[in-house]
């Protein structure tokens, strides 16, 4: 599946004329559903908005420290940021597989070039699984795409059969081995599937040294932390509960969030240099009681409330 998606990314400070100039992006990436909820309009609709937000946290502090340019974003110069985006994006721990983001990106009021006309889509082919399991004797086979392998039991039982003149436990046999067989693959597919996925376990401690990322389906609840950073501090992404309960956070963009993620914050000070909050997709940014130095902006379906 493809999906195009625009907005406002910036504005980013031009150091050299001292001024904030605005920038807007044109995007398109190619998408597969895998497991996520929602109908298809739902799915490209988090796409745009989580992608939307990857892109300015990623390009954000690469464009204040001088490791991007506005003439590499007008020339298109940003294919190593690539990867960078698209995990920053958090759409894989929602389900979402995607890739080939193409960019282009408007200037100073200026519209973006259009994007190439979009190449059919290659198919999505799910990688064939293979199991061996040793059961009562015998060497069971299995496969995603064939299932168990009987004619490959068949053969070792009526091997082991005529050895041991045991003919008359043929078809037992062969029932038994196959009933074995489907146990020890349910058993492999259920211990697989129950095992909780790599990153879904976030530590709520931060010490304010590093920027916060909560993402996924993370619940997080941070007390008390002063955090001084140049870039993004707290990054909000996929379906993420973060409450932060007297806090002093100052960055470049103190609070960004997307998705569905919902960011409470009662009490303590929100500051940001470029912006104090940034919110796109469905992200939901709640105040009570806080106080909030610089800019705001909600994009997409995004709210920020409280203020």
């Amino acid at each position: 599946m493809h999906v195009q998606f625009s907005g406002e990314i910036g504005p980013f400070l031009d150091a050299v004329q001292q001024r904030q100039v605005s920038v807007v992006v044109a995007a398109s990436c190619k998408y597969a559903s895998m497991g996520a909820s929602g109908s298809a309009a739902q799915i490209e609709q988090q796409i745009q908005g989580q992608m939307l937000r990857a892109i300015h946290t990623v390009i954000a502090p690469k464009m204040a420290s001088g490791q991007l340019s506005f003439k590499d974003l007008g020339t298109g110069n940003t294919a190593s940021i690539v990867p960078e985006i698209l995990a920053t994006s958090g759409l894989g721990f929602a389900g979402i597989a995607v890739d080939r983001l193409v960019m282009t990106f408007g200037i100073d009021g200026h519209a973006p070039a259009p994007l190439p006309a979009a190449a059919a889509p290659a198919p999505i082919v799910a990688p064939v699984q293979h199991m061996n399991v040793r059961v009562g004797g015998f060497n069971v086979h299995a496969s995603s795409g064939g299932g168990i392998d009987t004619a490959g039991l068949r053969n070792q039982l009526v091997d082991k059969a005529k050895s041991q003149l045991m003919w008359w436990a043929f078809g037992a046999g062969i029932m038994l081995i196959v009933v074995l067989g489907l146990a020890g693959l349910g058993y492999y597919i259920w211990s697989h599937a129950s095992a909780p996925p790599p990153g879904a376990a976030v530590a709520a401690k931060w010490d304010g040294k590093s920027p916060l990322v909560c993402a996924g389906n993370s619940a997080m609840t941070v007390t008390g932390v002063n955090a001084t950073l140049p870039g993004t501090a707290i990054t909000a992404s996929g379906n993420c509960s973060l409450t932060l309960v007297n806090v002093e956070v100052s960055g470049g963009t103190a609070i960004e969030a997307g998705g569905n993620s919902v960011v409470t914050v009662q009490g303590g000070q929100i500051s940001g240099s470029t912006l104090a909050v940034h919110a796109a997709g469905n992200a939901k940014v709640t105040f009570a009681g806080t106080k909030v130095t610089g800019k705001t902006q909600a994009v997409a379906l995004a709210k920020i409330t409280g203020l």
